[in-house]
């Protein structure tokens, strides 16, 4: 070491120190791998029983029943009659979740059910599905009779596993829709095993 070494601040003379930039450079690049191997995943999603059965027109005239949810994470909202064809404020949800899943390409299915005892024509569906750019290989819309879910004053949006179970119920409020995400994002990429 030199005289002009010696009289340099002690911080200039650490960060000269090629050790300092090698445990620095280790240290940088091992915390997110030591926080994934120790991130402890969440508890299974509650069991809510499987769904209902359904026979039900989509807004392309081809039939659907529980077999939709064959390997699909489903997100059912139920359109009850208090809206009169569709609930806007639920619409603008579900393009929202549209957008934010389309990363999960075909393994999330969106179904927007109108609940009406005379059902809805499948051209009047399809003119909705227009409207609000529902992508046809994930947005569905069907109406039809009540679907019974045992589901509470608010709950709109039901989440449904690969299996027709249902995982979870929401209300379409900004904690649970973001909730509902998480949900979805774990069970798609089965990020931990199906409590029955």
């Amino acid at each position: 070491m030199n005289n002009t070494e010696l009289q340099a601040p002690l911080y200039q003379r650490i960060v000269r120190k090629p050790l300092l930039w090698f445990v620095a450079i280790i240290f940088l690049f091992s915390w997110p791998i030591v926080q994934s191997v120790t991130r402890k995943l969440p508890p299974p999603l509650k069991s809510f029983g499987q769904f209902p059965t359904f026979n039900y027109t989509l807004e392309n005239n081809k039939k659907v029943n529980n077999n939709i949810f064959n390997g699909k994470v489903t997100i059912v909202n139920i359109i009850t009659d208090k809206c009169k064809v569709i609930c806007p404020g639920n619409i603008s949800v579900l393009q929202k979740i549209q957008k934010r899943v389309r990363g999960l390409g075909q393994k999330v299915a969106i179904i927007s059910h109108k609940v009406a005892d005379v059902p809805i024509a499948p051209e009047t569906l399809k003119e909705i599905s227009d409207k609000y750019h529902a992508n046809p290989y994930v947005w569905h819309f069907t109406s039809g009779s009540m679907v019974n879910l045992n589901q509470k004053k608010n709950e709109t949006f039901f989440l449904i596993d690969g299996n027709g179970i249902v995982r979870g119920k929401y209300v379409s409020n900004k904690s649970d829709i973001n909730k509902m995400m998480i949900d979805i994002g774990l069970l798609a990429n089965n990020s931990f095993s199906y409590q029955k």
